[in-house]
C-alpha cells in the first residue's frame, strides 16, 4: 500500500505572476511543466487536433480527402497548358494569389512550375472539399430545422422523402459529435405567444378575478417592456449557439447557494436482477464499464443518440460526464473538468484512496484494467482500511459536547446556517434554538469552539473522515472553508486528487432490504458522497449498487445512458467469462504481468478548527437527510401495454393525469405540475418544461374525482375527458421538443431584464409560481445491449430508475419509469418538515387512482 505525504509534506501550488517589490526589484514566477506533463499536454493537443479535423470534415472522411487532393493534384499537374485545369479563370486567378502570397517566402523563386501547379491543386482541392462538406451540413440542418415529422401534421410522402434525405446526409457509424454543427439552434419563441400559452397554462388555478390581473400584467408586459427584451434575447440568439445554455447552467444551478445534495442532486438504482452478490466483483465490474464508456466518449466513438434512428440529438453534455466537479465559490460555484483522467478514488470506512486505473503513464488511449485488476486493487484497499479503522478511537468515548454546548448527537451547522436550522426545527414543532450565531463570522465562531469543549485532536480527524460532508451543505460556508483550510499543503493536494478524479466509488458497510432505503442513502444518508463530483457510485454489502450524481453539468439521460450501458455490460461480462471472478485464461508463460501502480491513501491536516467545521457539516447534512421523505414504489398491476391497448393514449400522459389525480385528492386543489421535456434536438439543448396541468386536465380531473365519489357515473365521458387531456399533454411536449416552450423563454427574458435593470412585474409573477409537482419519466432502452443477451436474463433485467428531492418546500419531486410492458416505478420524495405533504400517502393514494382508471376501461 503506497502511502500520502504526511500532513507535515507541504504541498505548495504557485502561480505565474509578476510581482514589483518595494526595494525596486521585479519577482517573476514561472511554471514550468516537466517533461511527462509536456508530453500528456502534447498528446492531449494532438487528439482534440485529429478529432477537431475529422468533425470537421465530416461527413467525408480523411481516406475521401486523401483521395480526392491526390486525384486533382495528379490531373492538375499531367494536364496541358492551355487546358481549362491550368489556364482557365480559376487557375489564373489562383497563380496569381500564389504569386503575391510567395513573396513572403524566399524559397519561392526556386519552386519549379509543376511544384507550384501541384500545391497549388492540393490546396484547391482541400478548400473545395471544405466548401462541398460545409454545404452537406448547411442541407442537413436545413433538414433537421423542419419538425413536421414530430407533429406527424405533413402528408405521409413529405416525411417519408424528409427522412430519405436525412438518412443519405447522416450516414452511419458517426463520430459522437460529428452531428454538432450541423444540429439547428434552439429558437427564441414568439413573445405573445409565449404570453399566451402562458396564461392558457395557469387558467386553472385561478378564479375569474385572480385570472383577470394575470391577463393584464401580461397586457401591460407586452406593451412596455416586453419586445425591448425580446429584442436584446434576438441579439443573443444571433451571437451564441444556444440563447439560454450558459444562462442556465449559471444562474439556476451554480448561482444557487442553498444544499446540493437535496435540492440539485440526483440518484439512479440498481437492476433487480443481479449476476452476483459479492459487494468487490460488482465494484470492479461496474469501474471498468464505466472506464470503457468513458474511452469512447474520449475518442469520440460512442454512436451519437438518434431518434427513430434517424433524427440525431446532442451529445454535447457528455464530454463533462466524467473528470468533473462542481468547485463551490462564495457567489457562483464553477464546473471543473480533467480530461483524461487516469485514476478513481475509493471511500471505504470514510478514508479515501486514489486508485490509477490505466495502463501506462502518459498518452490519450491507454487500456483501462482489467475487472480482475481492478478487483485486486479493491481488496487491498479494503484490507487496509479495516486495520486502520481499527486503530481509530472510539467516537462514542471522545468529547460528547460541541462547541455550541450541544450534544454530539445534536450539532448543527453554524454561522448564518444556524437561522436555516431553527426555521426548521420550529416548522417540526421543536422550538426553536436559544442560541443564535447568524451574525457571528466564520473564524469567531471557530474560534469559540476551541477551548475545553472543542473536538479533540484524535487520529481520526488527521486522515480527515467526514470531510466530504462540506459537499453537502450551503455553498458559500463550503467556499469559506475552502479558502481557508484546502487553499495548500496536503489539504490542497488531496482535495485536488479527488476533484480531478473519473469518478468516486463508495464500498460502503450497509445493506437494504427496502428500495426506498436503499435510495435514501444513495441520495443524502451517505455521509462520504462527495455531492460536487459527477458521479458517485455506492456499492452496498449484498452488491447491490447506486449512483448520486451532480446536476449542473448534465440532465439525466446522460447518466442513464452510462448506467444501462454498465448494468447490462456486466451481465455480458458473465456471458463470456471476463468478470471479476472468472478464472484467469492460459497465458503464455513468458509473457510478462502487468506490473499495477498501487492505490494511495489520501490524507487531510485537520486541527482543533477544521474538526469542529467538519463535525458541524456532518451533523447539519443528517438534519437536512432527516427531514426527506422518500418512496420507491413498483406497480404491477399493469404498465404502458394495457394504456396503448384499452386507453389508447400516451402512457405519459396517463401517468401525469393519474399524479393530478392523486394530488387533487389529498390536498382538494390544483397546483402546477412540472413535466421535464428534452430540447436535444438542437445544439447544446438541455431540457424545458412541459406545463402538464391545463383546462383539459383540470377537466378530467374534476370529472374523475366525481365519479370516483359517486356523484357522476357517466364513465364514457370522463374517459372521453382523459384522452382529451393526454392529447393536449402529447402536443405540449412535443411543442417543447421543437423549441417552443414558455419557462426558458420566460426565464431568459428575466435574465435580460435584469441585466438592464428593467423592472418586470409579470416576469417576477410568472416565475415565482411554485412548481408543487415536480416530475420526470425516466428514459430507458437507450442502448442496444439489451438485444443481445439471452431471453430468460433480458426478461429479468428490471431497473427502477431514480428520482430526485422535491423543488417546492411543501411540494413533490416525482419520477417514474415504465420498466416494461406490465409495469411501474415510482420515486415520490417530499419534506417531513411540510405539514401537507407525505410521501406515503401520495403514493398510497397513487396505486388507488392507478387501480380505479384503469377499471374505467373494464
Amino acid at each position: 500500500m503506497a502511502e500520502a505525504r504526511q500532513a507535515t509534506d507541504v504541498y505548495y501550488v504557485q502561480k505565474r505572476h509578476l510581482r514589483t517589490r518595494h526595494e525596486g526589484y521585479i519577482t517573476l514566477t514561472l511554471s514550468v511543466p516537466t517533461l511527462s506533463t509536456a508530453a500528456a499536454q502534447v498528446g492531449l493537443f494532438t487528439h482534440r487536433l485529429k478529432y477537431a479535423l475529422l468533425n470537421r470534415l465530416w461527413p467525408a472522411s480523411p481516406l475521401t480527402l486523401v483521395t480526392v487532393m491526390s486525384g486533382v493534384t495528379y490531373m492538375t499537374v499531367t494536364a496541358k497548358g492551355e487546358s481549362w485545369v491550368r489556364s482557365g479563370w480559376l487557375a489564373e486567378a489562383l497563380w496569381r494569389v500564389d504569386t503575391v502570397v510567395g513573396r513572403l517566402n524566399p524559397l519561392h523563386a526556386r519552386l519549379s512550375t509543376e511544384v507550384r501547379v501541384g500545391y497549388l491543386a492540393a490546396t484547391a482541392a482541400f478548400v473545395g472539399m471544405l466548401g462541398i462538406v460545409s454545404v452537406e451540413r448547411l442541407i442537413l440542418r436545413f433538414l433537421l430545422s423542419w419538425q413536421g415529422w414530430l407533429f406527424g401534421t405533413s402528408p405521409k410522402w413529405v416525411t417519408t422523402i424528409w427522412g430519405i434525405l436525412v438518412k443519405m446526409l447522416t450516414g452511419s457509424k458517426n463520430l459522437t459529435y460529428a452531428f454538432h454543427m450541423s444540429l439547428p439552434t434552439l429558437p427564441v419563441p414568439n413573445l405573445k405567444r409565449t404570453c399566451e400559452r402562458f396564461l392558457s397554462s395557469v387558467h386553472a388555478l385561478y378564479d375569474e378575478a385572480e385570472y383577470a390581473k394575470m391577463e393584464e400584467l401580461v397586457r401591460k408586459f407586452l406593451a412596455n417592456e416586453g419586445p425591448r427584451l425580446q429584442r436584446y434575447l434576438w441579439l443573443k440568439w444571433l451571437t451564441s449557439s444556444n440563447y439560454v445554455l450558459d444562462w442556465w447552467e449559471q444562474y439556476v444551478y451554480l448561482a444557487g447557494r442553498s444544499p446540493i445534495a437535496i435540492n440539485s442532486n440526483y440518484y439512479a438504482l440498481d437492476s433487480k436482477y443481479r449476476p452476483t452478490n459479492n459487494q468487490l466483483e460488482r465494484a470492479a465490474n461496474t469501474c471498468h464499464s464505466f472506464l470503457r464508456f468513458k474511452d469512447l466518449v474520449e475518442s469520440e466513438t460512442l454512436e451519437p443518440m438518434t431518434i427513430r434512428g434517424l433524427i440525431p440529438l446532442c451529445m454535447s453534455q457528455y464530454k463533462r460526464m466524467f473528470g468533473t466537479s462542481r468547485i463551490p465559490g462564495r457567489d457562483m460555484d464553477e464546473l471543473q473538468h480533467t480530461p483524461y483522467s487516469r485514476y478513481f478514488v475509493v471511500c471505504c470506512k470514510g478514508l479515501f484512496y486514489k486508485l490509477p486505473c490505466y495502463h501506462g503513464a502518459t498518452g490519450t488511449m491507454l487500456k483501462p484494467y482489467s475487472p480482475k485488476e481492478i478487483l485486486t486493487q479493491l481488496e487491498m484497499i479494503v484490507k487496509h482500511a479495516s486495520q486502520a479503522v481499527k486503530e481509530l478511537p472510539d467516537p462514542a468515548k471522545s468529547s460528547s459536547n460541541s462547541p455550541f454546548g450541544l450534544r454530539r448527537g445534536n450539532r448543527i451547522q453554524s454561522f448564518e446556517d444556524l437561522v436555516v436550522m431553527d426555521q426548521l426545527r420550529q416548522q417540526r414543532g421543536q422550538g426553536g434554538l436559544n442560541h443564535s450565531a447568524s451574525t457571528t463570522s466564520f473564524q469567531n465562531a471557530l474560534h469559540a469552539g476551541s477551548g475545553s469543549n472543542a473536538a479533540s485532536s484524535t487520529k481520526q480527524s488527521r486522515i480527515g473522515r467526514n470531510v466530504a460532508a462540506f459537499t453537502a451543505g450551503p455553498r458559500s460556508r463550503w467556499a469559506e472553508v475552502r479558502e481557508l483550510y484546502f487553499s495548500d499543503g496536503i489539504n490542497r493536494k488531496s482535495l485536488d486528487t479527488i476533484e480531478k478524479a473519473a469518478f468516486v466509488l463508495h464500498i460502503n458497510d450497509v445493506q437494504f432490504d427496502a428500495l426506498s432505503e436503499k435510495a435514501l442513502f444513495a441520495f443524502c444518508k451517505n455521509p462520504s458522497n462527495w455531492y460536487d463530483k459527477s458521479i458517485n457510485l455506492n456499492v452496498y454489502t449484498d452488491g447491490y449498487m447506486a449512483i448520486n450524481c451532480e446536476h449542473a453539468w448534465a440532465d439525466a439521460p446522460a447518466i442513464a445512458h452510462l448506467w444501462e450501458y454498465s448494468l447490462l455490460s456486466e451481465l455480458h461480462m458473465y456471458e463470456n467469462g471476463t468478470h471479476a471472478a472468472a478464472p484467469a485464461p492460459a497465458t503464455d508463460k513468458k509473457t510478462p504481468r502487468r506490473k499495477l501502480m498501487p492505490p494511495t491513501l489520501l490524507k487531510f491536516a485537520v486541527d482543533d478548527e477544521l474538526q469542529i467545521a467538519i463535525d458541524q457539516a456532518h451533523s447539519f447534512i443528517e438534519e437536512l437527510a432527516a427531514d426527506v421523505d422518500l418512496r420507491v414504489v413498483e406497480h404491477l398491476a399493469y404498465g404502458k401495454g394495457l394504456i396503448k391497448k384499452k386507453a389508447k393514449c400516451s402512457p405519459d400522459g396517463f401517468i401525469q393525469m393519474a399524479l393530478q389525480a392523486t394530488y387533487f385528492s389529498l390536498t382538494n386543489r390544483l397546483d402546477l405540475v412540472y413535466e421535464s421535456s428534452m430540447t436535444r434536438l438542437f445544439r447544446g439543448g438541455r431540457t424545458e418544461t412541459t406545463r402538464s396541468l391545463s383546462d383539459s386536465s383540470a377537466a378530467f380531473v374534476h370529472a374523475f374525482d366525481a365519479f370516483r365519489k359517486g356523484s357522476s357515473g357517466d364513465k364514457t365521458e370522463v374517459i372521453k375527458l382523459l384522452r382529451a387531456a393526454t392529447t393536449e399533454h402529447a402536443n405540449q411536449n412535443k411543442e417543447c421538443m421543437a423549441g417552443k416552450g414558455i419557462d426558458r423563454h420566460l426565464f431568459a427574458l428575466y435574465v435580460v431584464s435584469r441585466g438592464l435593470d428593467v423592472d418586470s412585474e409579470f416576469l417576477k409573477t410568472a416565475l415565482s409560481i411554485p412548481w408543487t409537482l415536480s416530475s420526470s419519466q425516466q428514459p430507458q432502452e437507450q442502448t442496444d445491449l439489451r438485444k443481445t443477451l439471452k431471453p430468460e436474463i433480458a426478461k429479468r433485467f428490471i431497473s427502477p430508475g431514480g428520482g430526485f428531492g422535491p423543488v417546492a418546500e411543501a411540494g413533490y419531486g416525482i419520477s417514474y419509469m415504465f420498466a416494461s410492458e406490465d409495469q411501474f416505478f415510482f420515486h415520490i420524495s417530499s419534506k417531513k418538515s411540510a405539514e401537507e405533504t407525505s410521501s406515503d400517502r401520495f403514493a398510497d393514494e397513487l396505486m388507488r387512482v392507478l387501480d380505479e382508471m384503469s377499471k374505467l376501461f373494464d
